[in-house]
């Protein structure tokens, strides 16, 4: 009993400890691809971004350690320059170097809708500049980036390498838009993994998709032809076997000759 009542403390313990000790963080990156350019959105909870992507934090104004939203007046696309500086964004296997749109930051309790570039697009464009009662430290918050790179993506893979190993279980939710589709993907990182997202163009999965439905219809169409014909066949033996248990019927004339 007692070796029991250790063991199930034990377990206790352990259920206790580790939801607290191991936190899957998520980040979020919408792709909006285009014949002649390409935006990317990216958000998490704003700490969470910052060591994502191995920036330092000391580039968000802050006063009295709370975010000083007033000086966001001046413009943000330098923090979001700043955020992914570091980081490794390819198109088509060429360097690119997006440019930052816009970097904002809003209450993690009111998080907003973020899975199509409409989505990104309103997060990056709410500005909070004015508002005199938004006084939040950034770990309250949730940072919103958005960029634009004038390379067109529309049929090219584009691959994202982040420059610092994971610090803990990280989440990468994709949402990818490009000729008129779209793809879906989540990607797990465990802690210390090197991060790096290879993304085919939306149209490429979507070709294989049909390809993919077209062998199945085919094939389908081609087990149910040899099921019909194999009935068919087996219906018109059995009619065949059938008939040959009946002698012919004496007409009518040979009836009268006799």
């Amino acid at each position: 009993m007692r070796i029991v009542a250790i063991y199930l403390v034990a377990v206790v313990v352990h259920l206790m400890v580790l939801p607290g000790a191991v936190r899957a963080e998520v980040v979020s990156i919408v792709v909006n691809r285009a014949a002649t350019h390409t935006e990317l959105y990216i958000s998490a909870e704003a700490e969470t971004l910052f060591r994502a992507f191995g920036a330092d934090t000391q580039i968000v104004p802050k006063h009295d350690d709370r975010v000083d939203y007033a000086a966001f007046a001046g413009g943000t696309w330098g923090i979001g320059d700043a955020l992914i500086a570091d980081a490794v964004i390819e198109i088509d296997q060429s360097p690119v170097r997006p440019e930052a749109m816009s970097f904002m930051l809003h209450p993690s309790g009111d998080a907003l809708a973020f899975e199509t570039p409409l989505d990104g697009m309103v997060a990056i464009g709410v500005c909070n500049a004015l508002s005199s009662d938004a006084t939040y430290y950034l770990a309250e918050l949730s940072g919103y980036a958005g960029y634009f790179a004038d390379v067109g993506s529309v049929e090219a893979t584009l691959e994202l390498t982040l420059a610092t190993p994971t610090a803990s279980d990280l989440t990468v939710r994709v949402f990818d838009f490009g000729s008129g589709q779209q793809t879906k993907s989540l990607r797990y990182f465990e802690p210390g993994a090197n991060v790096t997202l290879t993304l085919a163009a939306p149209g490429s999965y979507f070709a294989f998709g049909h390809v993919l439905m077209y062998a199945l219809i085919l094939l389908i169409s081609a087990v149910l032809s040899a099921w019909t014909f194999a009935i068919w066949r087996g219906r018109t033996e059995k009619r065949i076997r059938s008939q040959s248990h009946f002698r012919p019927r004496k007409s009518s004339t040979s009836a009268h000759a006799r």
